[in-house]
């Protein structure tokens, strides 16, 4: 009988419950540090998606206006990009919740609306509901 006890005891496979809630421990320290650091890489990409679709959408006014010497009031598509004379059909883009500079107004779920002025050509821009 003896001998029976001492093979069970050398036979034991598996991890103790110290074991495992240690590891659960680690486990959920590197979760709580890494999901500020991944929600802030979420806004830094956000910004520079909108601050992108604003240098994209200028690049097409001058272009526009360069090229066929218009002037007025256009919507930026950003999937298409081109500028359109009304918005119907463009989807929302704007993602981030901070104001980007180049565009006045919060970008959430807008589109950018581009003036030419036909004076000098100036571009000015600010987010509109789509």
């Amino acid at each position: 009988m003896l001998k029976n006890v001492m093979k069970k005891k050398l036979n034991k496979k598996g991890f103790t419950l110290a074991e495992l809630l240690v590891v659960v421990a680690i486990l959920a320290i590197l979760v709580a540090v890494s999901i500020p650091i991944f929600t802030s890489q979420i806004s830094n990409a956000r910004e520079a998606t909108d601050l992108a679709n604003i240098r994209a959408a200028k690049a097409a006014a001058a272009s526009k206006y360069l090229g066929e010497e218009t002037s007025g009031t256009f919507y930026y598509d950003a999937e298409a990009g081109e500028l359109k004379a009304d918005k119907t059909g463009i989807t929302a883009y704007g993602q981030s919740s901070t104001n980007v500079s180049g565009a006045t107004g919060d970008p959430t779920g807008k589109v950018l609306k581009v003036t030419i002025a036909n004076t000098d050509g100036e571009v000015t821009m600010e987010w509109v509901t789509p």
